[in-house]
């Protein structure tokens, strides 16, 4: 199996919804992503028929599942998220093609490696750079006995719980599955609504985390882009 080239990783595309207006141009009511495609040109070659079947049956096995991540040799910084629509051999009969591998990624962003960060009272995001951040997971020290413990994360978001959280404990954020437990215990009924919104919007590289309730941050994360 040889890689011979590919394509599609640079290419962007936005769905625009707009409405005519009676002046020039037209009205931007709103702009999206849309996913994107990428196509891996590949040779395989084998000295029978009965190897190259084993080759192409392993190979399908490789490009099994949903959402799988995925990168390049030339990108070694970055993940992309992909699930494989095609592969397609259309030299049926050979056993030395050219085929490809169409990769649809539902998100079209590629990611970099995680990132640990901590901190006392404070974190600041800051990954390699890029559109903006993904946070996978925190865990918050109580530094005092308190009934009420308040996270600022970004510009945007809040955590309000209200409970009784000893000196010590942990909280931990799971941002992938949208949980929060303390002492292996869900305390999602603890979280104070409306003020909470900790699981709406997006993060900027650069972003902190704070919380005066805390002796100790520490917040996993990945960096973004396109």
């Amino acid at each position: 199996f040889r890689t011979l080239n590919v394509s599609g990783r640079e290419n962007v595309e936005r769905s625009l919804n707009t409405v005519e207006t009676s002046g020039d141009g037209e009205f931007l009511l709103s702009a999206k992503l849309n996913a994107n495609t990428i196509v891996v040109t590949f040779s395989l070659s084998a000295d029978t028929t009965s190897d190259f079947n084993v080759y192409f049956d392993k190979l399908k096995d490789l490009l099994a599942g949903t959402n799988v991540p995925f990168s390049f040799t030339d990108e070694p910084n970055y993940t992309r998220f992909g699930t494989v629509s095609k592969l397609d051999n259309p030299t049926a009969g050979s056993i030395d093609i050219v085929g490809t591998i169409e990769i649809r990624q539902s998100d079209p962003y590629k990611y970099s490696d995680t990132i640990n960060k901590s901190g006392t009272s404070s974190v600041t995001l800051e990954s390699v750079g890029g559109t903006g951040v993904k946070l996978n997971s925190l865990v918050m020290t109580v530094k005092a006995d308190t009934n009420t413990i308040t996270m600022l994360i970004g510009k945007n978001r809040k955590l309000v719980l209200e409970g009784s959280f000893t000196t010590g404990n942990d909280v931990t954020i799971n941002f992938e599955n949208k949980t929060i437990s303390s002492l292996n215990t869900s305390v999602l009924n603890k979280m104070k609504i409306p003020d909470s919104n900790l699981f709406e919007g997006g993060m900027q590289d650069g972003d902190v985390v704070s919380s005066e309730n805390a002796s100790n941050i520490t917040v996993s994360f990945r960096g973004f882009r396109l």
